[in-house]
């Protein structure tokens, strides 16, 4: 059952040119059986285009041709896949003894808005991430001038349909997705002037370096997981740089030669496009056909051509400017499980400390032993199972390791 009218994978921010970070051999196959007909390789040699891409030299493909193949796996299974519906509810199916056998699944088609109800008794709940809207945005979620990264394809044409218009544009954020949207919107408007917002004094490269990729591993799981929570969170801690506020070093080298580019004769008089590290966003306020932002910023952090005089206050300096639109890219959230987890409480486990439920090794959700239904968590156990969770590394393995628990 799937929200989505089609299986789409992050189709807010398919952007040309834009290429995976992983190797295509971390599909939904390959790391747990080569001969596979659903490998990456096997889509290649299907749709003819296996040599051309041997001749790329790469092992990272174009974004939008991996979505392609995941969706071609998907059509393999389209008769077991639903589709445009919204899964509303879980509940418990009792036998008079108060043995849960089974649990009740509700949904809501989307277009027709008619209910189904299905029993099941084996359950994964595989949601995916939320956008996330700091506070200071969150009463602009629904405003016409703003968009998370996430639905940045489908909302840029609508905010800005002039692509020659002198639009002042800001991203906040210092990941991937922000340094990704904020060039993307460079090269789409020629005389627009984008800025890019962010606390920190620098974007940091991701650290993708072949000792501390091995983090990635599907064994590296294990001694995650044999681990104490605390421990948990200081391996979490000290490997954020591999996939949280960190960029592809290939693209801050872009944005650096972009920046650059603007310094040379030639370009006088045109939009300079500005990173404003050091910033911390306070509110933002929207007043007619533009969102003003109010700042914090560091007097020691430089900023490339600051604009405006600040105003001073102790060591830091506050002020507002104005946007004709802002993209909010600040990542996701992995919280909505527990919404639909709800009326499954009497059910489940919880941890004493943080109150969530306990998830064994192969992503089961520990239950009370008048429970015979079995439920999993898929993408949302960052917590327990470590980094990899959220990510394809480790797809393929632990899509066979469900499987396997399942029988």
């Amino acid at each position: 059952i799937e929200k989505q009218p089609a299986f789409l994978w992050h189709g807010g921010m398919l952007l040309d040119n834009t290429r995976m970070q992983i190797s295509f051999m971390k599909d939904l196959a390959t790391m747990r059986d080569p001969t596979s007909p659903f490998t990456f390789l096997n889509y290649l040699h299907t749709n003819n285009r296996l040599l051309q891409f041997l001749n790329l030299g790469s092992f990272y493909p174009f974004r939008v041709e991996f979505n392609d193949y995941l969706q071609w796996c998907g059509k393999h299974f389209d008769k077991f896949c639903h589709y445009g519906e919204t899964v509303v509810g879980l509940e418990p199916v009792e036998l008079e003894d108060g043995t849960v056998e089974k649990i009740k699944v509700t949904s809501v088609n989307d277009a027709t808005k008619e209910t189904s109800v299905r029993v099941a008794k084996k359950v994964i709940v595989a949601i995916g991430g939320q956008p996330m809207y700091p506070s200071f945005a969150k009463e602009l979620v629904n405003h016409p001038r703003v968009a998370h990264s996430s639905q940045y394809i489908y909302r840029h044409p609508v905010m800005l349909p002039d692509m020659e218009a002198s639009y002042r544009l800001a991203v906040i954020g210092s990941g991937q997705s922000a340094a990704e949207v904020f060039y993307d919107l460079a090269q789409k408007y020629p005389n627009a002037q984008v800025n890019l917002i962010f606390r920190d004094s620098a974007l940091r490269p991701s650290d993708d370096s072949s000792f501390v990729n091995e983090i990635f591993d599907p064994d590296a799981r294990d001694g995650f997981f044999r681990r104490t929570p605390e421990e948990r969170q200081q391996t979490l801690a000290r490997n954020k740089a591999t996939n949280y506020s960190v960029v592809n070093i290939s693209l801050i080298e872009e944005l650096y030669n972009m920046m650059y580019k603007q310094k040379l004769p030639g370009n006088e008089g045109k939009p300079k496009h500005l990173l404003r590290p050091g910033n911390k966003v306070l509110e933002m306020t929207a007043t007619g056909d533009k969102v003003t932002i109010k700042f914090e910023k560091q007097y020691d952090v430089a900023c490339c051509g600051e604009l405006v005089e600040p105003v001073c206050n102790n060591r830091l300096m506050q002020y507002e400017e104005s946007f004709d639109a802002v993209i909010v890219a600040t990542g996701y959230q992995r919280q909505t499980h527990l919404d639909l987890l709800q009326n499954l409480d009497t059910c489940i486990a919880k941890d004493a400390t943080t109150s969530q439920p306990i998830v064994d090794r192969e992503y089961r959700i520990v239950t009370k032993p008048h429970v015979k239904a079995k439920i999993y968590l898929q993408g949302c156990c960052e917590q327990t199972h470590g980094l990899s969770d959220t990510l394809l590394s480790v797809l393929a393995v632990r899509g066979a390791e469900v499987a396997d628990s399942l029988a």
